[in-house]
């Protein structure tokens, strides 16, 4: 008899939880929890239903849920995930549905399937929840990131196209002008040559300041060419002695009475794969650099060593020459960039640009450290995976 009413209570507290429930899922706003009989009826409505579907109780409830989809392909859809739910128990997906009104909104659903004691279907637990702003700025961001994806492609192939303009512009004009300069050129050996003897010493430095300037401008138009052809070449892949390439540029470098002035101290540098003729392009402007620079120091020191690093070989030349001011650094690869006045060092400001444009080549950067009157360092890196910029 006590057994008896305990489980009586028992059932009894139950109920009342269930009832509570019951009221708290009816009255919940934010989600519509609806209960589906086993024939696809609609059993409860809730508060949160009628806000997201726009129908109250007393139009659904008893009517077939295939009424809440409104559209013969939504319904049928709609029956096969409440067919699905019976068969494995449980359905979740997200799908465009309609309201009352015929407006859209974007649906997160999970069906349930509830089963009877003997394990036989009672009917459904539907669970919707409003997921249309979401969904909205999803697809607003998949249009924004597709538009700036597009016009990155655009300004992308804008660029390319007005760089090589710029590079035929480039090479055209430093082709052309070879005639003219040569002309200019001759003329003026020629004058000096021949009269020199029979001018006054203004006019003789008139004429050595054209021969001078005419001679840095072939220079200068030499360089543009180099640079501009540059840009067109691919880097070949090739095993680079980097020691011999070094001692093979210093010998064409210091030549005659000016080798014996320099300390030059080569130290152990790892080969390498890339472009040989470009790579010893670097060289030789880096190296032209430290000795042009450091040439005025009564005991110029030139070392060029490597780093170790793990992904990259990294290669330096320092000197102990005029060395810069770090803060104008960022100008030092710059096209026709100098840090020092003609006078003081010749030079185009093409030979560390084309340095930096070899090196982006093939994988690497190229970097300097200074301070002035006391020397400059420069460095470079290739990646020890190097294979023809792939």
């Amino acid at each position: 008899m006590l057994l008896q009413k305990s489980t009586g209570s028992i059932n009894k507290k139950a109920e009342l939880i269930d009832e509570d429930l019951y009221r708290l899922l009816l009255e919940f706003k934010d989600y519509s929890i609806i209960m589906i009989s086993s024939e696809g009826k609609v059993l409860t409505w809730n508060l949160g239903a009628q806000y997201l579907y726009g129908y109250n109780s007393d139009e659904i409830v008893g009517q077939s849920v295939e009424l809440l989809h409104g559209e013969v392909e939504l319904a049928e859809k709609a029956a096969k995930y409440l067919q699905v739910a019976g068969e494995v128990g449980r359905v979740e997906y997200e799908t465009w549905k309609l309201k009352k009104d015929r407006s859209r909104f974007y649906a997160h659903i999970i069906i349930t399937t509830l089963y009877n004691d003997d394990q036989s279907i009672k009917g459904f637990g539907k669970v919707t929840r409003d997921l249309t702003v979401y969904k909205t700025l999803e697809e607003e961001n998949a249009v924004l990131k597709e538009n700036l994806e597009d016009k990155v492609r655009q300004r992308t192939n804008e660029l390319e196209i007005v760089n090589k303009e710029l590079e035929a512009f480039s090479y055209s004009v430093s082709h052309d002008l070879r005639t003219p300069l040569r002309a200019v050129s001759g003329y003026s050996m020629m004058l000096k040559e021949d009269y020199e003897n029979q001018l006054d010493s203004e006019a003789n430095r008139i004429i050595n300041n054209i021969v001078d300037n005419t001679k840095m401008m072939g220079q200068l138009i030499d360089d543009l060419l180099t640079f501009s052809k540059m840009a067109r070449l691919e880097a070949a892949n090739g095993f680079i002695d980097m020691k011999r390439l070094v001692d093979q540029c210093m010998t064409e470098l210091l030549q005659g009475d000016a080798q014996p002035k320099f300390c030059i101290n080569i130290l152990d540098l790892p080969a390498s794969n890339g472009d040989v003729k470009m790579v010893k392009q670097v060289w030789q402007n880096l190296l032209t650099n430290a000795i042009k620079y450091s040439a005025k120091k009564e005991k110029p020191n030139i070392e060029v060593g490597a780093l170790d690093d793990h992904k990259n070989h990294i290669y330096y030349v320092k000197d102990n020459g005029a060395g810069f001011d770090m803060k104008y650094a960022n100008k030092l690869f710059g096209v026709f960039q100098r840090l020092h006045r003609q006078d003081e060092f010749e030079g185009t400001g093409l030979g560390l640009a084309l340095a930096k444009r070899i090196i982006t080549k093939h994988g690497g950067e190229i970097w300097a450290e200074a301070k002035k009157d006391h020397g400059a360092t420069f460095y470079f890196s290739i990646p020890k995976n190097y294979n023809n910029g792939q």
